[in-house]
């Protein structure tokens, strides 16, 4: 239950050896030190986490444009083969108006719980067309 003690031993841990870092920037973001957390995950070696990583803190503080802009890196190492990860990106560019570059992404999702989700996105993104004021 001392989730930011833990962080910081965490991030104390991560000077020595940088395997320890996702682990310190994932306990901060647990605890709500969202920035801290970035600040960490910058340091992130291994490309494919820091991104999983960076998509979740943004998602988290409601940094929809900076979750929507993350597309190509996503992309270029392989994440969007995860359905999960697609529908994310998917979710961000949606609160960030991007309908059309949201539903490209929605059309390549196969799993049906992510499929129900699509379907739920698509009718919201429709909403909004049909009346703006409705998704301010």
């Amino acid at each position: 239950d001392q989730i930011t003690t833990a962080a910081s031993l965490f991030e104390d841990a991560s000077r020595y050896d940088n395997k320890y870092t996702q682990e310190a920037s994932e306990l901060f973001r647990k605890g709500k030190m969202f920035y801290h957390a970035l600040y960490l995950n910058a340091q992130i070696k291994d490309q494919k986490e820091k991104l999983k990583q960076r998509l979740a803190l943004f998602l988290e503080f409601a940094d929809y444009e900076s979750a929507a802009a993350m597309g190509k890196a996503m992309s270029r190492v392989g994440l969007l083969e995860d359905e999960s990860l697609r529908y994310a990106l998917a979710y961000a560019l949606y609160e960030d108006g991007q309908f059309e570059a949201s539903e490209k992404h929605l059309t390549l999702l196969t799993k049906s719980e992510l499929f129900k989700k699509a379907t739920h996105l698509r009718k919201s993104m429709s909403e909004c067309r049909a009346d703006v004021s409705k998704c301010e």
